[in-house]
């Protein structure tokens, strides 16, 4: 009865737990802040939301992106792409292409990202339709939504 009673207030300990070895994939995280107490979480952070698009001049992101091993940047359209972040220069380059239903072309898109002391700056887009291209054009499929840090580095702020 006592096991009961151990598992309903939760000190109840299954087995020699510090013996007990974890390991986990990547973007999960495992750590023990104090015996007998294991955390296991995502190990991912919303650097930023919000809407990114030409015409926008920067957002402070909520920490630097050096911090990470890699950063998600997702667009309005659902477009993923992963960066290194130890391969990163100062600027750094969206590209991508899309079916566009309403010309019956495919897009090729383009976006010059520029990271600059926690702010990404949203440089320039070009979008090319078929033999035709656009610059600095207000679309959708170029709209940054959400900047995502994967991984943090050891010893960077937490």
């Amino acid at each position: 009865m006592s096991e009961i009673n151990s598992i309903a207030n939760g000190t109840f300990v299954l087995g020699n737990t510090s013996a007990t070895t974890y390991q986990a994939g990547n973007g999960i995280s495992i750590t023990q802040p104090s015996e007998g107490t294991v955390r296991i979480s995502n190990d991912e952070t919303v650097l930023w939301s919000g809407e990114l698009k030409y015409g926008s001049t920067n957002v402070p992101l909520s920490e630097a992106i050096t911090n990470f091993e890699r950063i998600r940047v997702i667009t309005y359209n659902g477009i993923i792409q992963e960066y290194y972040t130890a391969n990163l220069t100062e600027y750094f380059t969206l590209s991508t292409s899309v079916y566009d239903s309403s010309s019956n072309w495919i897009k090729h898109i383009a976006v010059a990202l520029r990271n600059y002391n926690s702010n990404l700056y949203y440089q320039y887009n070009r979008v090319n339709q078929n033999t035709s291209y656009w610059n600095n054009v207000n679309d959708t499929s170029t709209w940054i939504i959400k900047v995502v840090g994967i991984n943090r580095i050891s010893g960077s702020n937490t």
